[in-house]
């Protein structure tokens, strides 16, 4: 019988994994390009190009990777709403 409980109590609902959401993808992508963007400013202060050159090259980094996260975020948002429309709110 406790074992019977014990199996109970850590029985997982099914579709858990689906319902956490895209956000979790979002913050590890949002880890992943600070890194870049850590290593392209490192790289730009290692290479002697002009100032100008610098700046363009960390602004067009901060753009694209800015551009990415907010389309990302975007799509999750809006995948989200999709769902919570089929299903109503507050049901799953």
């Amino acid at each position: 019988m406790q074992n019977d409980d014990r199996a109970r109590s850590l029985a997982r609902e099914p579709g858990t994994a689906s319902r956490r959401g895209g956000f979790t993808d979002i913050k590890l992508e949002l880890g992943v390009i600070m890194l870049i963007c850590i290593a392209v400013g490192i790289g730009v202060l290692a290479l002697d190009y002009p100032n100008w050159l610098e700046l363009l090259v960390l602004g067009a980094v901060g753009f694209v990777c800015g551009g990415w996260l907010a389309l990302r975020t975007r799509s999750v948002v809006s995948e989200q709403g999709r769902r919570e429309g089929e299903h109503g709110p507050g049901q799953e």
